[in-house]
């Protein structure tokens, strides 16, 4: 006991974790990072479509308008 309280009090003290499933939990948030990112970009283009519905145009393709 005074061993540890020697190392604490000098603070060299190293704690070593090993978890044998972390491979397997970083895989679940690297499928949640690319999902969330799969939606902003298509939030993104769905805003930028209905953006573009707004602009006036007389050419139009199948009565949506378009820009030549």
């Amino acid at each position: 006991m005074n061993k540890i309280l020697d190392v604490v009090g000098n603070s060299d003290l190293e704690i070593n974790v090993k978890t044998p499933d972390a491979r397997h939990l970083l895989n679940g948030f690297e499928k949640i990072a690319n999902r969330v990112t799969t939606g902003i970009i298509l939030a993104a283009l769905i805003v930028g479509a209905a953006l573009m519905m707004r602009i006036t145009s007389s050419f139009q393709i199948s009565a949506t308008p378009a820009s030549p």
